[in-house]
């Protein structure tokens, strides 16, 4: 009950101290809007990396960050008693504006602190695993542009200009949020319930932010406000309406196509299964689709795997050590002819929309290949993306026109709102399709990769979202560096996550790596909301942005430059493939001294040249397990280094081939 009276009450607040207008709910600045959602999108994908031995820590923060955001309503809501008593009386004395300008700081402050501690202590730590309902998605995004349109279509309503009018709308507004705070906590929360929620909000206000260009522009002239906000109202009704009849009837038709499984275990209805388990019900699909019967076990491990799991949250999640996992996967791996964890997603995709995918032993491609034509086809969507996020940062506008006696520079401001808005819908749009395709395409990286990525993918929007619109304002040079370090960035991480035969492709690689920086349905959000917040510390605070990421941008596209240059040196060290009579001596040799099965892979493939992260790609494990039996082979083998091992495989085994990498003296 306490989270549902948080929620209605700042949905209720007017947000007026600023403004000086009618006291409307929901009506918030969208920079101290936009600020709040910045933060809280990057607290949450950071912690989002965090592993099951955070969770004590995170469960205290919590705690403090309901308490913080306790004490910022309390202190929104005594300057919006200020504003309701001020009401819309001039300042006359400068104690009046000092004192104005303190509630006003005090309202931006506090906006900040509570909408962000709201977000995050709704929302939790669940975007890695979670799947929510889509019809609530859609539901929760109309909600978030049709309630603050509503208000302000009643009060630009004739009549309204009064206080008692504004305080019973806040008051009808309050009791309507309450009731569909307490419905929603019955039904129960989900992590992803909120940002969908708040990309509703941002497009409302970068298109009342657009209305207000417009209307700066003509004043008096031109369309009145009622057609904007009522063509804006029916837009989101319509959108949201046709969006919920769609789902509607695609889980009927999945409902209707569901039949008994195949195997064991796995044989009772999938829409049967207790708790109706997202797991549960991929774990079935699998093990239905399976030419060799999965084990429980393994068809569990492929499971959430398939939704993006890293191995830690699942050795977690499953009580067993990331070996464990790690030899699970590979198993199934085999048993189902996929090459990794893009082919099981892709494979899982293909059985969401019941297409079994024909992948059986006799088909598999080679590892080298790995469905050449899919992948083409999946880099299609990427690629388009890509070029639009180029084109829009190259897009220039017409400012400073002159008609009659009036000057017009409003063209820039028009084109940031409309993207604002637009990059808004899109990250809601990214929600549904995230979860629809149950893809993420950071599902095969560890604990560190992970977090670096992410950090890396929240540097690169936030610094491109400022930049574009610097560029906007006419500095070619951020126009330049914004696709550029959306290539450079694109680059490192393709280059750190292909495969070595797969480096031989330089738009391949830049495509991959586009695709796992931006993987997440939040980035865009974060655009939209990093434009707003940018366009309004360059209009109050001229050059602060500029100044800074004047630095930043040459800085790290030189920084992945140098990365990138490294990265190709390291791929061009030899590899030594074995041939099957040396590989099978190898193994038979490594079988004698206790060491077979996938750790005698492992070392084979280090002794071979392969890296620590492509022996991870190519048997499906984890850094640390491959460490780990690098270091047990060492001990066991009485040798201190790889070197050491070639020369041992070389004079015991006849593993000539290593002779290339390290020549006999």
């Amino acid at each position: 009950m306490v989270w549902c009276v948080w929620t209605a009450v700042l949905a209720a607040m007017p947000y007026g101290v600023y403004s000086f207008g009618p006291l409307i709910p929901g009506q918030v600045s969208i920079a101290a809007f936009g600020l709040a959602v910045m933060l809280f999108v990057v607290i949450a994908l950071l912690a989002s990396c965090l592993g099951q031995g955070w969770q004590g820590i995170v469960a205290r923060a919590r705690v403090i960050v309901v308490r913080v955001g306790w004490v910022a309503t309390a202190g929104l809501a005594a300057a919006e008693v200020y504003a309701l008593v001020r009401g819309n009386a001039g300042l006359d004395t400068i104690e009046q504006i000092a004192f104005n300008d303190v509630m006003s700081l005090v309202e931006f402050v506090c906006v900040i602190a509570a909408v962000s501690c709201w977000a995050l202590s709704s929302a939790g730590l669940g975007f890695v695993r979670e799947s929510p309902s889509r019809a609530r998605l859609i539901g929760l995004f109309g909600v978030g542009g049709v309630w603050p349109t509503a208000c302000v279509l009643v009060a630009i309503a004739p009549g309204f200009d009064s206080t008692f009018a504004a305080c019973t709308l806040c008051a009808a507004v309050f009791a309507l949020a309450l009731l569909g705070a307490r419905r929603w906590q019955a039904r129960g929360r989900s992590a992803w319930d909120v940002p969908a929620l708040l990309a509703g909000h941002m497009a409302f206000l970068a298109f009342r932010s657009f209305v207000g260009e417009y209307r700066s522009d003509l004043l008096d002239a031109g369309l009145p406000n009622t057609a904007f906000y009522g063509f804006f109202l029916v837009l989101v009704i319509v959108l949201t309406l046709v969006q919920l009849v769609r789902v509607r009837g695609a889980g009927e038709r999945r409902e209707g196509e569901t039949g008994p499984l195949a195997h064991g275990e796995y044989a009772e209805e999938e829409r049967d299964i207790p708790g109706d388990s997202a797991e549960r019900r991929m774990e079935q699909r699998l093990a239905k689709a399976a030419k060799i019967p999965l084990t429980e076990r393994e068809a569990a491990v492929l499971a959430r795997t398939a939704m993006g799991a890293t191995v830690v949250s699942i050795a977690t999640e499953l009580g067993v050590a990331q070996a464990t996992v790690a030899t699970y996967r590979h198993r199934g791996y085999e048993k189902l002819g996929v090459g990794g964890a893009r082919e099981l997603r892709e494979y899982a995709a293909a059985l969401d929309m019941s297409e079994e995918p024909s992948v059986t032993k006799e088909t598999k491609p080679s590892s080298c290949e790995s469905g050449a034509a899919q992948k083409r086809g999946s880099f299609v969507p990427k690629a388009i993306a890509c070029a639009l996020i180029v084109l829009v940062l190259l897009l220039d506008t017409v400012n400073n026109v002159q008609i009659g006696e009036h000057w017009y520079h409003r063209g820039t401001f028009y084109l940031t709102w409309a993207v604002s808005c637009v990059l808004a819908v899109v990250s809601f749009a990214r929600m549904l399709s995230f979860h629809q395709t149950t893809e993420s395409p950071r599902g095969g990286q560890g604990p560190l990769e992970l977090a670096a990525t992410t950090v890396l993918s929240l540097v690169v929007v936030c610094l491109i979202s400022a930049g574009s619109f610097c560029g906007w304002m006419g500095m070619w040079l951020y126009k330049i560096w914004g696709p550029s370090l959306l290539l450079v960035a694109s680059l490192v991480v393709g280059r750190a996550s292909l495969p070595r035969e797969g480096y031989a492709s330089f738009w391949r690689t830049m495509l991959s790596g586009f695709d796992i920086l931006f993987s997440s349905p939040l980035l865009p959000l974060l655009g939209s909301a990093g434009i707003a917040v940018t366009y309004y510390w360059e209009l109050y605070f001229v050059g602060f942005v500029t100044d800074w990421i004047y630095v930043l941008f040459p800085a790290l596209i030189s920084l992945g430059v140098v990365i990138f240059v490294y990265q190709t040196r390291i791929a061009a060290v030899p590899v030594s493939e074995p041939t099957e009579k040396e590989r099978d001596r190898a193994l038979h040799y490594f079988k004698g001294r206790g060491i077979d099965g996938l750790r005698a892979e492992v070392v084979i493939d280090l002794a071979c040249g392969y890296s620590v992260p492509e022996v991870c790609r190519r048997r499906h494990t984890t850094p640390a397990t491959v460490r780990s039996y690098r270091q047990r082979t060492y001990d066991d083998c009485k040798v201190h280094c790889i070197d050491d091992l070639r020369k041992l495989l070389v004079e015991e085994v006849g593993f000539t081939s290593l002779e290339r990498l390290h020549p006999q003296k």
